[in-house]
């Protein structure tokens, strides 16, 4: 690699180069991450809720992985946690991005995040699933179709234990911090939650 090629790009982590005269947005370089060291997996449980806008923004960004892609060679620029699943979402569970040209982001799908979160509570908590699922159905979310994908991913009990939690829970602002992850402190960056 030339050193007039080095001089505009800083090294991520292992294979993942970005600008660096200017940092990316928080999305493109998850996108940039993700599909470099987690090509199987997508972004998902509290990562996917935020940009699906049923949850803040977390800390640590949430990755979906099947159980035989789990391990990556590369060390993560920022903090991850890897949920272990038995196979990839379905095209019908998982949601491309486009974020820039020739570039995607791989996410699980509304109601398959919800599911995820009711299937992961003891990780991510109880409350926190019942606020993401009080939030889809305020919005409109249908319960049989939650229930019918629920019971596909062994998670009926989970669900049936938090929706009395979640229908008791006051009314929830809207979400503000729509990113896959808050990275960045003071990068000013908005992203409205992907509607689909």
């Amino acid at each position: 690699m030339g050193r007039a090629w080095t001089r505009g790009v800083a090294r991520a982590t292992w294979g993942v180069w970005v600008s660096a005269e200017r940092l990316p947005s928080a999305v493109a370089l998850v996108a940039h991450v993700v599909g470099q060291l987690a090509p199987r997996g997508a972004v998902g449980v509290r990562s996917a809720a935020a940009m699906h806008g049923l949850l803040e923004a977390p800390d640590v960004l949430d990755v979906v992985v099947p159980r035989t892609h789990s391990r990556s060679i590369a060390s993560w620029p920022f903090a991850h946690r890897c949920f272990v699943v038995t196979s990839r979402a379905g095209d019908d569970q998982h949601v491309c991005l486009p974020v820039e040209q020739d570039l995607f982001l791989t996410l699980t799908a509304r109601y398959r995040t919800v599911v995820d979160l009711v299937r992961f509570r003891s990780t991510v908590g109880e409350l926190t699933a019942s606020l993401a699922l009080r939030r889809i159905l305020d919005a409109g979310g249908e319960l049989a179709l939650l229930e019918h994908l629920a019971r596909g991913h062994r998670a009926s009990t989970g669900l049936a234990r938090l929706l009395p939690i979640a229908r008791a829970l006051p009314p929830p602002p809207p979400v503000l911090d729509c990113r896959p992850l808050v990275f960045a402190a003071g990068h000013p960056e908005r992203v409205p939650p992907f509607t689909r």
